[in-house]
């Protein structure tokens, strides 16, 4: 059986509240914050990493839905949703302040940016207002899950690397 919960996206200011060194749970965001996905998203609008478009958001912020013929109800308090409703334009040009920008006049926009836990565990107000219940959140490792992102050819093939290597074609195993 699977359980489908319905949330909506809250950002990683909420998810640092508890994930972050104290009492609440195990701290993930300490680690978290020394990974690429970590700014992906700002080096992008910042311009390190080069070429950095629209195109992007889905895969580098939490929540990008713009698909309007969702069955779903397609506002789920995504990076999308939040940008429409603040009025957040994509930077025309990458210069090394608009990340600062963001997070000074788009804060709650800037929480859902970069790759981060609802990225990958799914949209988090369930989990947050039931204190923690890890029902109401997707603990998968399956490769699906980073394959949404990480299996877009041409620039981005770990998915496909990983399909062709001999962990995927070994299956399960044990020491």
């Amino acid at each position: 059986t699977k359980t489908l919960t319905a949330s909506t996206y809250m950002g990683l200011d909420y998810c640092k509240l508890c994930h972050s060194g104290g009492l609440g749970a195990q701290d993930k965001y300490t680690s978290w914050q020394n990974t690429a996905h970590a700014h992906i998203f700002t080096d992008g609008i910042n311009g390190v990493l080069g070429t950095y478009r629209s195109s992007c958001l889905p895969c580098h912020t939490a929540g990008y839905n713009a698909n309007t013929n969702a069955i779903l109800n397609p506002v789920n308090g995504g990076f999308d949703d939040v940008a429409k409703k603040l009025g957040w334009v994509f930077p025309t040009v990458q210069a090394p302040t608009n990340w600062a920008y963001m997070q000074t006049v788009y804060p709650k926009l800037a929480s859902l940016a970069n790759i981060q836990c609802e990225n990958c565990h799914g949209p988090g107000s369930q989990h947050a207002y039931s204190l923690g219940n890890t029902n109401f959140i997707s603990k998968t490792l399956g490769s699906g899950d980073c394959n949404q992102c990480h299996d877009a050819p041409t620039h981005h093939i770990k998915g496909t690397e990983w399909y062709s290597s001999q962990h995927a074609v070994m299956g399960s195993h044990t020491s």
